[in-house]
């Protein structure tokens, strides 16, 4: 109730149980917030409360106890391939591999299309940002300034969390991962084409990062 009353006064906006949603956000940065949510469903059950944060599992480290059974947790992934499709507007496309079986496979016509948005897909990824700043502006390049983006922020993540685990090592392999990375969308982005992919330079075909990306079109 304290906490609803400093956050009324803080804002200036009445908080009413059944019509208000209190959204809590990066709340991984305030541990007595996370403790508090089990008060919220013991005292006020009637008030919609939502709290978002990442590295969670950091965070529940350092309190004592977790509200089990008053919380239910969902958790936020990258979009699929059918996602990817859907936001692209391919959602006749996405149907088809939806529909498609064994007894039912996709047509010979339609499968060099969806290998070239799978291409396209793999070069990019499925964080939510970088799909739609191709959407807006098709064009790899701003998609590569988002990426770098996320990939520092998650960088500067581990350093503030690198009491929590072995850092030395998990810090070297991400910086191996972010070099990967940065390959393999360049040589996407110049490769794009499926028919163009046997031309990838000799060395990229034997990276076994690479080749591991390449198998699902090959």
């Amino acid at each position: 109730q304290k906490i609803v009353e400093e956050l009324e006064a803080m804002l200036g906006q009445p908080i009413k149980a059944g019509k208000t949603l209190l959204f809590l956000d990066e709340i991984q940065a305030c541990t007595p917030a996370i403790e508090s949510l089990r008060y919220f469903y013991e005292e006020m059950p009637e008030l919609h409360v939502i709290a978002a944060g990442s590295l969670l599992e950091f965070a529940l480290q350092e309190i004592p106890s977790f509200a089990v059974g008053r919380i239910t947790s969902m958790f936020m992934y990258p979009l699929c391939f059918s996602e990817y499709l859907r936001a692209m507007g391919f959602d006749a496309m996405a149907n088809k591999i939806a529909a498609a079986a064994p007894e039912r496979p996709l047509s010979e016509a339609i499968h060099p299309n969806i290998i070239n948005q799978l291409v396209r897909f793999i070069s990019i990824g499925g964080m939510p940002e970088v799909v739609k700043t191709y959407v807006e502006h098709n064009d790899l390049l701003q998609c590569q300034q988002v990426l770098d983006d996320l990939m520092d922020t998650y960088y500067d993540d581990f350093l503030r969390r690198r009491r929590d685990f072995e850092h030395r090592f998990c810090l070297q392999m991400f910086f191996l991962f972010k070099i990967y990375f940065n390959q393999i969308i360049e040589m996407f982005a110049k490769f794009s084409d499926r028919r163009r992919l046997a031309n990838l330079p000799r060395a990229a075909q034997q990276n076994r990062l690479v080749n591991f990306c390449l198998l699902p079109i090959q």
